[in-house]
């Protein structure tokens, strides 16, 4: 038996509120907006493939080989 939960935005914010995390991802928010800003002002772009790599070199150098789940 299969059923379907809805999770409303107005679900979210509540939980988050409860979480006590709002001021972490209000930084989080601020801090990726201007970066994105300044990025945009310099016209630094970075291609798809380009984040990968970046990405993948870092798993290596820290020895990062599996996603840990969190539960």
């Amino acid at each position: 038996m299969s059923s379907q939960i809805n999770i409303t935005e107005q679900d979210i914010l509540k939980q988050l509120k409860l979480s006590g995390k709002v001021p972490e991802i209000l930084e989080g928010i601020v801090k990726q907006t201007i970066i994105t800003e300044e990025a945009e002002k310099a016209d630094i772009t970075i291609e798809t493939e380009e984040l990968q790599k970046a990405a993948d070199q870092f798993r290596l150098l820290n020895d990062l080989r599996m996603v840990e789940k969190q539960s």
